[in-house]
């Protein structure tokens, strides 16, 4: 099979190793020019957490390595995928190939999930909210348990639908909904617990692929199944991808808890964080029960409680006024859980406290002590 990686960073340096050495794909990796991370790779062949199969072959051509692939990775931070895919769109078949995201994050301006935006950019498929919407086109059938009969008796063929006018119809609610796009067969996530420096040590870890496309989801299992990783079957896209991605929220008031002594109020964040991010999810058509899957609580360990975890990092060194000079989408993506909680009308109280500290500027041990010490409620 050959598999190309975009983005040679710590996760798609990994992808590389893995699809090369474990799974003996033939692999491209690529960096742009002006990559620090490619050229560590150029000349080292390797960077600080592996060293890169010499049958991985580098390349700074992007058209040149969508071409090879069968299969393409895209390991590139979350607030760059849409300026990636308007780049590559265009490309002679680049829109039949298969895509995989290895990023977990939200578009922070938008609130978007990552395939959402991929889908947006790669298939031209943004609804359009004054348009005619047939229901079979754009509703997953488990949303008739969230938004009721209402939504059953709908007339979607008929009806032009006014956000601006009907903005608290069960209708309006779910094409306001930010991730309500038709979605395509050819792009999965993957998520789930693992860091680089244990895979590439021999120790193995469970993670899920999740699609719109049961097939797809099967397929790409199929190829990237390894001794390293036990790949589970993921069935609720939405759930997966909010749970993947706001897990790294927790990280960052894990990193803080951390950083303010505090580590014992872990148990509490964890318990009321599953409870905000299940209610969210299940307000925007998924599955509540996801967040308790690999993607969310199964990826605590890796991100709420490591040495490797960027985002417990980022928010513990926070706290104490240090700089942290890696990547932690939890930042960004704190940003984006506002958006959907407006939308929504969720509260996400955790998520909130950790916007507030990083974006707003709020105390960050005032903010969290208030947090986990408000008024008595019930759980």
């Amino acid at each position: 099979m050959k598999i190309s990686v975009i983005g040679c960073g710590r996760w798609g340096s990994f992808q590389a190793w893995h699809a090369a050495k474990i799974l003996n794909h033939e692999v491209v990796l690529y960096g742009r020019e002006s990559s620090a991370n490619m050229k560590r790779l150029e000349e080292n062949g390797g960077n600080e957490y592996l060293k890169l199969p010499e049958n991985v072959r580098l390349s700074k051509n992007l058209e040149e390595t969508l071409n090879f692939a069968e299969v393409v990775i895209i390991s590139v931070g979350a607030q760059n995928l849409r300026s990636l895919v308007r780049e590559i769109k265009n490309f002679p078949g680049v829109s039949e190939k298969k895509f995989v995201l290895c990023m977990k994050g939200l578009e922070s301006g938008t609130g978007k999930r990552l395939t959402t935006v991929f889908n947006e950019e790669m298939h031209n498929s943004e609804v359009d909210e004054l348009q005619p919407i047939k229901r079979d086109d754009f509703v997953p059938s488990n949303l008739t348990s969230v938004f009721g009969n209402d939504l059953q008796n709908s007339n979607f063929a008929n009806e032009k639908i006014s956000l601006k006018d009907e903005v608290n119809s069960p209708v309006a609610n779910l094409m306001t909904d930010l991730n309500i796009v038709k979605p395509a067969g050819n792009v999965a996530v993957w998520a789930g617990p693992g860091h680089v420096q244990d895979f590439v040590a021999g120790i193995p870890n469970c993670m899920v692929i999740s699609s719109a496309s049961e097939n797809l989801t099967h397929e790409l299992v199929e190829i990237f199944k390894s001794p390293l990783i036990r790949f589970y079957y993921g069935k609720d896209l939405i759930g997966t991808e909010i749970g993947a991605a706001a897990k790294n929220v927790m990280g960052l008031a894990a990193g803080m808890l951390d950083g303010l002594n505090r580590t014992s109020l872990k148990g509490a964040l964890m318990a009321r964080g599953t409870a905000e991010l299940s209610r969210l999810v299940a307000a925007l058509g998924g599955d509540k029960m996801t967040i308790y899957g690999l993607s969310h609580l199964g990826d605590y360990e890796a991100t709420l409680f490591s040495k490797h975890s960027h985002n417990r990092q980022f928010g513990e060194d926070f706290v104490k006024g240090k700089k942290f000079d890696k990547l932690a989408e939890g930042v960004e993506t704190a940003a984006a859980l506002m958006k959907l909680s407006e939308m929504t009308g969720e509260e996400l109280p955790i998520s909130k406290t950790v916007y507030e500290i990083l974006h707003k500027g709020r105390n960050p041990e005032e903010a969290l002590m208030q947090l986990f010490l408000r008024s008595v409620k019930a759980e």
